[in-house]
C-alpha cells in the first residue's frame, strides 16, 4: 500500500515538490553577482552561460525575468508562490531548457533559501545569505 501511494505522488502533479536539502551556504559559479532585497534576487550568471535571471515579487506580483524576457510571471494576492518553473530562452543557454527556482521565506517574507536550476541541475542556491564559491 505504502509503495502503491509514493508512485502515485511521483504520478501525480498537484503532490507538493519535495523539501529541499538544508544545508548552510550558498552554491554559485565564481564571477556569479547577486543583488538582494527584500522579496528580490538579481543573478548574473558567467557560468553554464551567460544571463542575468531577475526575480520580483513585490507588489503583489511575482515575476521572472531572463535577460529583458519575462519567462514567468502571476499575480500573487493570496500567496506567494514558493516554486516557479519557467523555461530558459534559446538566446541565453543555445537550447530552450528547463527552469526551476524554489524558495523558502520566514515569517516576515524575507527569503531564506533560494534555489535555481536549469535542467534538473542547481547552478545557484544560497541559504540565509551565506556565500561560498563552486
Amino acid at each position: 500500500m505504502e509503495r502503491w501511494g509514493k508512485r502515485m505522488n511521483d504520478l501525480n502533479p498537484y503532490a507538493s515538490p519535495p523539501p529541499i536539502e538544508e544545508s548552510p551556504g550558498q552554491l554559485m559559479h565564481r564571477d556569479t553577482r547577486v543583488a538582494r532585497g527584500l522579496l528580490h534576487r538579481t543573478i548574473t550568471f558567467a557560468e553554464p552561460f551567460q544571463a542575468q535571471l531577475d526575480y520580483d515579487g513585490k507588489y503583489f506580483r511575482q515575476r521572472v525575468y531572463v535577460g529583458q524576457i519575462c519567462v514567468w510571471h502571476r499575480i500573487s494576492w493570496l500567496r506567494i508562490h514558493p516554486r516557479i518553473d519557467f523555461v530558459w530562452p534559446a538566446e541565453v543557454a543555445g537550447t530552450a531548457k528547463p527552469g526551476r527556482i524554489e524558495m523558502k521565506f520566514n515569517h516576515l517574507l524575507q527569503i531564506v533559501r533560494f534555489t535555481v536550476y536549469c535542467d534538473g541541475v542547481v547552478i545557484y542556491d544560497e541559504q540565509k545569505g551565506m556565500l561560498t564559491t563552486a
